[in-house]
């Protein structure tokens, strides 16, 4: 444990944590929901899953500029299932039907 603590700061483990726990925050309160019912609302009733990719791929590109890659995962991957799951594609090693 020694030689952890000296090649990790304690930023970087404080600033893990608080990545993981927005990305859980955000499913745990709703708001993951939320925030792809309207983006859903934008797009009209049926958006296809490429613009769907390219919005969030767009997303991403943009807040990077300003955001840590590791914090920005930790925001979209919880969006982005949600997202999944809202279009009824399948999740993880669920086999498509």
């Amino acid at each position: 444990m020694g030689r952890c603590s000296e090649k990790c700061g304690l930023g970087l483990i404080v600033f893990f944590g608080g990545a993981l726990s927005l990305g859980g925050a955000l499913l745990n309160t709703g708001a993951a929901n939320w925030i792809i019912k309207n983006m859903l609302g934008l797009l009209g009733a049926h958006p296809s899953t490429i613009l769907i990719m390219i919005l969030l791929m767009v997303i991403a590109t943009i807040i990077t500029q300003v955001m840590s890659n590791i914090a920005l995962s930790a925001i979209l991957v919880p969006l982005s299932v949600t997202l999944a799951a809202a279009q009824g594609l399948a999740l993880g090693n669920t086999p498509c039907q």
